[in-house]
């Protein structure tokens, strides 16, 4: 195997100047205030018989759909969760299916 030294001409070569295009205007930047209220307004939780967190929601006009999560972990003071939001409402057994694969990825980042 020969060995090679990365030298300040050969990173020259590769180095690209890239620009940080900031958030995503289509996204609205909330705070904890106004996710709370926004959270109260357009979602709930709905009890589906899952080991999962099951919510309903309609946002900014859109059809209803579901988002199926589970919290893993704790990192200080903040949950870390991990889930999947449908494009639309979803039926009992879709639901029991989308919660078995979020918690098979849970179980995943726990190791």
């Amino acid at each position: 195997m020969r060995r090679m030294s990365l030298t300040p001409e050969l990173v020259s070569l590769c180095h690209r100047e890239e620009v940080d295009p900031g958030p995503d205007g289509s996204w609205t930047q909330l705070n904890d205030e106004d996710f709370r209220e926004t959270f109260r307004n357009h979602a709930q939780i709905v009890d589906k018989h899952v080991p999962c967190i099951v919510l309903q929601g309609r946002y900014y006009g859109a059809q209803p759909r579901h988002s199926i999560f589970v919290i893993y972990g704790i990192e200080g003071r903040n949950e870390k969760i991990i889930g999947v939001r449908a494009p639309g409402v979803l039926t009992d057994p879709e639901i029991e299916e989308a919660c078995q694969k979020v918690l098979a990825a849970a179980n995943e980042l726990r190791k």
